[in-house]
């Protein structure tokens, strides 16, 4: 099994979230390990694991669709333990195996710096967050970012100014309705001098209880955070 269709597949299985899908790479070197009958891992899963892994094949076709929708889109997966995975991310204990990507960025040997905060900046939040991005503009960070309103929103469009490369990290998959609407234009141009991520599958459409899942990728990109108001 290619590397690829492990990690969609074992993001698919019900019950293995992305902590015990860390945990099972661990414990047999790779995602592609974890299905191979002869592999001999460090650490025996428990029955309830072994049993869920057992039901991978049923999945087949839809690892196909994730794979149909991968191209449709014209998406880029970064796969863990690749060179193209952010160096940063990958030491997180839930560093999800794949993560979705539009847009022509390089990962690797890049300073990333996170920028977030208030929903409602004040002038004085906007200008600040505007003067610390120019500031920075001679060293080259990514600068990261969720794609919200206000701090959010301020930070990528900065970074655009400067001529930075900027990543927004989605709390939906790609391809469904960018939240906020009003935001679509400007993540068109986000995918334009930057990349959209987002760990998320077709199905899985905006929620609110997605900002932490989402959360975490902005953090765990980063070398830095900038926390503004």
């Amino acid at each position: 099994m290619k590397r690829l269709t492990a990690c969609l597949t074992l993001r698919l299985l019900p019950g293995i979230g992305p902590i015990t899908a860390q945990k099972l790479v661990a414990a047999y070197g790779s995602p592609e390990a974890i299905f191979d009958s002869k592999a001999k891992p460090k650490e025996r899963p428990t029955e309830r694991l072994l049993t869920l892994l057992g039901q991978a094949s049923s999945f087949k076709g839809e690892v196909q669709s994730l794979k149909q929708w991968i191209q449709k889109e014209k998406l880029k997966p970064l796969l863990w333990g690749t060179e193209d995975y952010p160096v940063a991310l990958s030491r997180c204990p839930d560093a999800p195996l794949v993560l979705f990507c539009r847009g022509n960025l390089s990962w690797e040997s890049r300073r990333w710096v996170a920028e977030v905060g208030t929903r409602r900046p004040t002038p004085y939040g906007v200008e600040s967050c505007r003067a610390l991005l120019k500031e920075l503009a001679p060293f080259h960070p990514v600068i990261v970012s969720g794609l919200a309103y206000g701090i959010d929103a301020v930070a990528h469009k900065a970074a655009l100014r400067e001529g930075l490369d900027t990543v927004a990290c989605l709390p939906q998959a790609l391809g469904l309705p960018i939240y906020p609407t009003s935001h679509q234009g400007l993540a068109e141009q986000i995918s334009q001098q930057g990349a959209l991520v987002s760990d998320f599958i077709p199905q899985q459409c905006f929620e609110r209880g997605h900002f932490v899942q989402r959360n975490r990728l902005i953090a765990g990109l980063c070398q830095a955070t900038l926390v503004m108001e």
